[in-house]
């Protein structure tokens, strides 16, 4: 009896958990990616659930800004040469808060570098923030969302600009909003540093060793130097068409467009209209001032 017991107790969890499991698997077969279902699999991005150590070190922005290549150069740092990061590893070594579980984090040696896109948050104790001309900004996102499949190539990038300026892309807000909360907590003591996307481009190694000593991040010059150019947009490029596949972002976006696109600054001079850049100037010109973005007129 005891035995027939257990064993009808025992059939009837392997039951609960094929029934699990075949929920699972539908809801990925048809992208249902519900709360529920992942989290009852502990495969629910930490985002707000992240637990934060006294030793991480946060690569924030606003979303395509520049994070990603931080990733790569930081990332790099940390790594050997024969060993580098690419799309196949990033999320195993410089995690996304929004693509790996808590419970997986967790499981991180100390010293951890983790990527953000939220606005300023206090309890973040080291932060690497990268600020982009939100007229750049304003372009890649654009053809970012296409590449994901969230806006469909009908809509006109004049229209996209209308939705971004009103803070509708996404859930971070307003490109104003989000970057002044961190200059904000630059000014009144938070342990965060502003850097400018177009410095990086035009001088990496001199932007990049200032910024990371005051944060106490262990890089000599010549190691940061090594690091970027490990680090290219060649380099890149190279590693999205041979790994992208296997990176969480690229396994649902669309082969035919790449994420690492012209990585260059003052692209919205070719592609944005007048009246698109005079809303995004109107909006955040005094922002953009503080940042010296020219607002125009």
């Amino acid at each position: 009896m005891r035995h027939s017991l257990r064993f009808r107790v025992a059939t009837a969890a392997n039951s609960w958990l094929r029934r699990k499991f075949l929920t699972l698997q539908r809801a990925l077969r048809e992208r249902q990616h519900t709360v529920r279902t992942l989290r009852l699999f502990g495969l629910l991005p930490a985002h707000k659930q992240l637990t934060v150590r006294p030793s991480d070190f946060f690569l924030v922005s606003y979303p395509k800004s520049g994070n990603t290549w931080l990733r790569f150069i930081l990332g790099n740092l940390k790594s050997t040469a024969a060993d580098p990061i690419t799309f196949a590893n990033l999320e195993a070594r410089v995690p996304s808060i929004y693509g790996v579980a808590n419970s997986d984090l967790l499981t991180l040696a100390s010293q951890r570098i983790l990527k953000s896109h939220e606005p300023f948050q206090p309890e973040y104790p080291r932060v690497l923030y990268v600020v982009r001309d939100p007229r750049d900004v304003a372009v890649s996102y654009y053809h970012y969302q296409i590449r994901r499949r969230t806006l469909s190539e009908q809509v006109s990038l004049e229209h996209f600009v209308g939705e971004f300026v009103a803070g509708r892309t996404d859930a971070f807000g307003t490109w104003k909003r989000h970057v002044d909360s961190w200059l904000g907590a630059r000014q009144n003591g938070a342990n965060a540093v502003v850097i400018r996307y177009e410095d990086l481009l035009s001088r990496p190694v001199e932007t990049l060793v200032p910024a990371l000593a005051e944060l106490g991040f262990p890089a000599s010059e010549e190691e940061v130097r090594k690091s970027v150019e490990i680090s290219s947009v060649a380099k890149m490029r190279k590693a999205e068409a041979q790994l992208g596949h296997r990176w969480t972002d690229g396994r649902t976006s669309r082969n035919d467009i790449p994420f690492v696109r012209s990585a260059t600054a003052g692209q919205w001079r070719e592609q944005l209209n007048s009246s698109s850049v005079a809303q995004i100037q109107d909006a955040w010109g005094s922002t953009m001032s503080a940042l010296g973005y020219d607002p125009g007129p």
